[in-house]
């Protein structure tokens, strides 16, 4: 195995040991992560919208 494989599966197990060990922090996590990217999309729009 190369070591980008074994890094990106050492990477899977973590995100599902973090999600099975902690379900309401791993939600919590993805909702900021969501809302952060849509944030960042509302800006791009603003910015394009005022060109």
């Amino acid at each position: 195995m190369t070591l980008k494989r074994t890094l990106g599966w050492l990477l899977i197990a973590f995100v599902v040991f973090y999600v099975i060990k902690y379900p309401d922090q791993a939600a919590d996590t993805v909702h900021s992560i969501g809302v952060g990217i849509g944030d960042g999309f509302d800006k791009i729009a603003e910015f394009v919208r005022e060109l």
